[in-house]
């Protein structure tokens, strides 16, 4: 092709310059907008979308803090009732386990991770009030008790996940033994 054809079509088709972006440095996000995310994630779990933004985006984000605040626990709870995506489900049974695991110390810990901010200054962000962990707990375990307990073979990843789940929390009320 000669320069004269070259320069003919650069003529009929300039090359737009492309704008460059301001790439913002992005924020690290902070605990109590990942917790306030799940909160309302959880309330539009059937939507791919919402799912999507949980395992991409909110959850992997989450599981740099060394603990789980109890108030997120009623979402989860929801999304596990209501949620059928294998990968939400294992982040799920993932945090329910850590609230479960959690002896209430806060700072660096063996496993390592960000230091949990106080989750008093966090209780604002619970429309239900104040959520401890004596409140989930019990509702955690049932939970996770009645589906271990399920003799319904399409649900054994479940079962599994569920049995994970509660043997990674204290054993050190005669309750919980009887349970596991």
């Amino acid at each position: 092709i000669q320069s004269d054809t070259i320069s003919a079509a650069k003529a009929f088709n300039p090359v737009k310059a492309l704008p460059q972006r301001n790439r913002k440095k992005k924020q690290p996000v902070s605990y109590s907008q990942l917790a306030r995310s799940i909160h309302e994630l959880a309330a539009t779990c059937d939507q791919k979308k919402s799912q999507r933004q949980l395992v991409n985006s909110v959850f992997p984000k989450l599981a740099v803090y060394n603990s789980v605040d109890p108030s997120v626990a009623p979402s989860l709870l929801m999304l596990h009732q209501q949620c059928e995506d294998r990968n939400v489900l294992r982040y799920v049974y993932y945090y329910l386990a850590r609230i479960l695991s959690d002896n209430g110390s806060q700072g660096l810990s063996a496993a390592g991770g960000i230091p949990t901010p106080n989750w008093d200054a966090l209780a604002d962000i619970d429309v239900a009030g104040g959520v401890t962990r004596a409140d989930v707990v019990p509702r955690i375990v049932d939970q996770l008790s009645a589906e271990s307990t399920s003799d319904d073979v399409e649900f054994h990843a479940r079962r599994l996940a569920a049995l994970k789940a509660l043997t990674s929390s204290s054993t050190s009320s005669s309750e919980m033994l009887e349970k596991l």
